[in-house]
C-alpha cells in the first residue's frame, strides 16, 4: 500500500510548499555529494560505537571513506 503525507492541515493553516518534491530531493542530494567529507567526519566520530552490530547502518558509510 502506497502512503502519502496529508497535508490539508497545514494548508488550512496557509502554508505552501516553496518547492517541488523533485526539488527538494535534488537539493538535498547535491548538498551531501558537497559535503562529503563533513558527513564522513561526523560518522567516523562514531566509530566504536556500534562495532560489535553486524545489523550497524552506519558500517557501510564508515567503509566507504
Amino acid at each position: 500500500a502506497r502512503k502519502l503525507l496529508d497535508v490539508s492541515k497545514m494548508n488550512s493553516l496557509g502554508w505552501r510548499g516553496g518547492i517541488t518534491l523533485k526539488e527538494g530531493i535534488r537539493d538535498t542530494y547535491g548538498w551531501f555529494l558537497e559535503n562529503k567529507a563533513f558527513i564522513r567526519g561526523k560518522v567516523n566520530n562514531l566509530e566504536g560505537l556500534h562495532n560489535d552490530n553486524p545489523g550497524d547502518p552506519l558500517r557501510r558509510l564508515r567503509n566507504t571513506a
